[in-house]
């Protein structure tokens, strides 16, 4: 298994924000192919709720592109970045869902994203080999996680709670030979 690379490497705003731009995109793409899980799941309301983070995420895609314009960004190839884990901090793990996953629970799932991303990037400001302008921007971009952190902990405070514990499957899927 390949050691994660730590982000001391980014040392200029055009990798910080192709990292950027990776980290939305792909929390982005796992969001939506959450909420198609759940739509196999006929969990329309968290297939609903993950399709609004997608959206979410996606947004803030467009605005870090805008910021980027007439940028040359470096085009990175997958074991380029510099993630801690070997995937993107806002992504959750594929099999982080199932059929049972509740509105809570999926709103829990985006906050531990979220805590990951405002993690990676306060790393980022933190880190002595990036210039003061990624740190600057690695700042600011840790205070966007933290409102997106606020948000979800507001939507999950009026989020009914799972009435069970949610990994414990009584009625488990069966293969029929």
């Amino acid at each position: 298994m390949r050691k994660a690379s730590t982000p001391q490497a980014i040392r200029n705003i055009e990798d910080f924000l192709a990292h950027a731009l990776a980290l939305e995109a792909e929390a982005a793409t796992r969001y939506k192919q959450f909420a198609e899980q759940m739509q196999t799941h006929r969990k329309r309301d968290v297939a609903e709720l993950f399709l609004r983070l997608s959206g979410m995420e996606s947004e803030h895609h467009g605005k870090l592109e805008a910021r980027a314009a007439g940028m040359v960004l470096p085009k990175l190839k997958p074991r380029e970045y510099c993630w801690f884990d070997p995937e993107s901090p806002e992504s959750a793990p594929l099999d982080a869902t199932h059929h049972l996953t509740t509105a809570h629970q999926a709103l829990k799932i985006a906050l531990a994203n979220e805590e990951r991303a405002w993690r990676y990037f306060e790393r980022i400001a933190a880190s002595p080999s990036s210039g003061d302008q990624v740190r600057r921007m690695a700042k600011e971009f840790a205070g966007e996680e933290e409102e997106h952190m606020e948000y979800i902990e507001r939507m999950l405070s009026q989020a009914e709670g799972p009435p069970f514990d949610w990994q414990t499957d009584t009625d488990p899927p069966v293969a029929i030979d």
